[in-house]
């Protein structure tokens, strides 16, 4: 059993308050007794309370918070600091590694000063997805312009519509053309005619042509910063951004994905992707 110093006070195993003075143990009938004794606490000084031990019956000195009642038998025991909390050492060492944790945490959400902009190494988020798409369509369309004979870029379904040639060209044409509404400089080592859909017909030309189409929108769509996605822009007289510039080129590319299909088909050429495979 723990002895209790002068001035502490014990409950024993049947709920005696006894008292410790200054100079020793005072007995069963000392400076004061505990709840239900009729006889209350000497005032005076606080003094710390010792509640009774609830697993071995012992009793065990437990520091009281300050101002609190003896008599308050219910209370949750209060139990006195460590000494290592109250040493200034220890207190700068809690400092000095939450300090740190904290530089830690804000260096990994807050970027550095002076770094490079969202759109510097590979495109992410909605760019990549673009890009994606647009790749997507290049490669179909690329593969239906070299499985189409030279002889069939003349043909069409009906009088005043594209031509199979016509539609690659079209394509193309867009591809060089669109990007500039958001700012994008113009392709370099490639320029097409106005009237290209017209004047265009060999199919090497045309094949090269739409795949440095292609090269030039992926290039535009990974140098746009992230930032600079919902600048507004005017497109064909209605209102948009940079972004729904590119989801256009996507879009207007797999448009005419279809029908090149619809084209090929009806001319007795399966999709190359999809020979073989019913679709």
């Amino acid at each position: 059993m723990t002895l209790p110093q002068p001035g502490q006070f014990l409950v024993g195993r049947r709920g005696t308050l006894v008292a410790m003075g200054l100079g020793g143990e005072t007995g069963g009938g000392g400076i004061g007794r505990g709840a239900g004794s009729g006889t209350p606490a000497r005032r005076g000084r606080s003094r710390p309370f010792v509640p009774r031990d609830k697993v071995r019956g012992a009793a065990r000195p437990v520091q009281r918070p300050p101002g609190a009642s003896l008599d308050d038998g219910a209370a949750a025991p209060y139990r006195a600091p460590s000494p290592l909390s109250r040493d200034p050492a220890m207190r700068l060492m809690r400092r000095s590694l939450a300090g740190a944790a904290l530089v830690a945490a804000s260096a990994s959400v807050l970027p550095a000063q002076g770094a490079a902009p969202a759109a510097a190494g590979a495109p992410t988020g909605v760019r990549k997805e673009l890009i994606q798409q647009v790749e997507d369509a290049e490669r179909k369309l690329l593969a239906l312009a070299e499985a189409v004979p030279q002889a069939k870029y003349a043909w069409r379904p009906a009088e005043g519509v594209r031509s199979i040639g016509e539609v690659f060209v079209h394509v193309a044409g867009a591809n060089l053309m669109i990007p500039g509404v958001a700012g994008v400089p113009a392709a370099t080592g490639i320029t097409l005619a106005r009237d290209a859909e017209k004047t265009m017909t060999d199919q090497a030309q045309i094949v090269n042509a739409l795949r440095q189409s292609f090269a030039h929108v992926k290039q535009a769509i990974a140098a746009m910063p992230d930032a600079d996605l919902d600048a507004p822009v005017t497109l064909f007289g209605q209102p948009t951004t940079k972004r729904g510039v590119f989801v256009l080129i996507a879009t207007h590319a797999h448009e005419h994905l279809g029908q090149s299909i619809a084209y090929a088909r009806m001319n007795g050429i399966a999709p190359p992707w999809s020979a073989g495979g019913g679709n």
